[in-house]
């Protein structure tokens, strides 16, 4: 196979849907506030609201100074790769500022403008799931993935894939997330193989083929994926496009669970090697379950 997007895209500026910052619910720290009602009773005059009581931020050392002013000079001169590194200190609450995904929504927002392919990424995933002070914007998280996806960024390929797969944020379209799905797989993406093996497995969106299945999996299983171990196991014990071996199966079921993969386990106990933790029964991963797992991993 040819890689796709071997070369990478020159970064473009990029118009996202919908009016700037609209996905953002709370101002940025030192935004004025929109004036409003506020209901007031006997009670709340006579006692003040209590305000929480944030921890004593850590004094900054002279070098953390310098470096945060530097940054700071970097991002407002328009420099993406500072900004980028201003979201992810906003989101986690370092270098003395404070934790605020809003804030970091607004950074990536600015890097992700400029064409930065991995703000673009950050803030699509982001923006998909939402958080504290963030709306779910599904919409503008497909732009975004497709708009760093073009420019060769390989989990953007997968989360436009399992995007277009679903129909979330855009119309579902088959053709091109097995297109996307693909084109991440090239690249070495072990969860976009599992994707496409669970497409071969089930029938979504291509013909059935146990064999493509198996070549998918195998594939990703060499990168020690959970997923794509487990499926292995389940197509040994099933006898999907080869002959039925428990014995394959086990051995599949058990580089799962040590790959970090619960459902391998599962499997185990169910097939009474490995001492049941809970009742809930293991099984092939479905498509949404191996989208789920990746999440977590990229």
């Amino acid at each position: 196979m040819g890689l796709a997007c071997a070369f990478p895209v020159a970064a473009q500026p990029l118009q996202l849907p919908g009016s700037p910052g609209v996905e953002v619910i709370a101002p940025p720290a030192g935004s004025p506030r929109a004036p409003g009602k506020r209901e007031t009773t006997e009670a709340t005059r006579r006692q003040p609201a209590a305000k929480p009581v944030a921890p004593k931020p850590r004094q900054l050392t002279r070098e953390e100074q310098q470096r945060r002013a530097r940054l700071l000079k970097r991002a407002r001169a328009g420099d993406p790769a500072a900004m980028r590194e201003l979201a992810v200190l906003h989101a986690q609450g370092g270098l003395g500022f404070r934790k605020s995904l809003a804030r970091a929504a607004h950074w990536y927002r600015l890097a992700a403008q400029a064409g930065d392919a991995q703000a673009q990424f950050r803030l699509g995933r982001l923006l998909l799931h939402g958080g504290d002070g963030v709306r779910r914007a599904p919409r503008v998280a497909a732009a975004l993935f497709l708009a760093a996806a073009r420019q060769g960024h390989v989990a953007s390929m997968y989360w436009l894939a399992h995007m277009l797969e679903r129909g979330i944020g855009m119309p579902r379209d088959m053709n091109e997330a097995r297109k996307w799905y693909m084109k991440a797989a090239e690249k070495g993406h072990a969860p976009a193989m599992v994707a496409l093996g669970l497409m071969a497995l089930t029938g979504r969106g291509t013909q059935r083929d146990f064999e493509q299945a198996r070549t998918w999996f195998a594939k990703a299983a060499e990168q020690k994926d959970g997923w794509a171990l487990n499926n292995l196991g389940a197509m040994y014990e099933m006898g999907w496009g080869v002959l039925k071996d428990r014995e394959k199966a086990v051995i599949f079921y058990e580089l799962a669970r040590e790959n970090g993969n619960p459902a391998g386990a599962r499997n185990l106990a169910r097939l009474g090697e490995l001492k049941p933790q809970h009742n809930e029964q293991g099984q092939a991963a479905s498509s949404a379950d191996a989208q789920g797992a990746a999440a977590a991993r990229n």
